[in-house]
């Protein structure tokens, strides 16, 4: 059942379904997100990831993580991610509309009831 719930997950994220992103989540949960082992972000309860997801969602013209290899230990579920992004609008001194990125990273789901209690994502 966990890699059904992190799979369901990882679609709704491809398609920016923030609704099927939430379907599993505990109410409680807590996202960080990391970078270069610094926390960049934290965030606290399923009202705050949907603000989140909601708002970053509309940089994107297009989006899509691939899962290139999962580790399971007790409640917790590793995956090791492709991920590519076209930027629908430019970054301010970054990348412009139009551009692609190309990024490696790791999340990692803590699972409770067939709920995910935690998620964090490091690049």
């Amino acid at each position: 059942m966990q890699k059904e719930i992190v799979e369901q997950f990882v679609h709704a994220y491809n398609a920016f379904d923030v609704d099927g992103m939430l379907r599993n989540m505990d109410p409680d949960v807590v996202f960080e997100n990391s970078q270069g082992g610094v926390v960049t972000m934290r965030l606290e309860g399923v009202d705050a990831f949907r603000a989140q997801a909601e708002q970053v969602k509309d940089f994107f013209s297009e989006r899509e993580q691939v899962v290139e290899a999962w580790e399971f230990t007790g409640d917790s579920v590793r995956i090791e991610v492709a991920y590519m992004a076209t930027l629908a609008r430019s970054i301010p001194d970054g990348p412009q509309a139009g551009e692609t990125l190309r990024l490696r990273g790791v999340s990692t789901f803590v699972l409770k009831d067939n709920k995910i209690t935690y998620l964090k994502d490091e690049s």
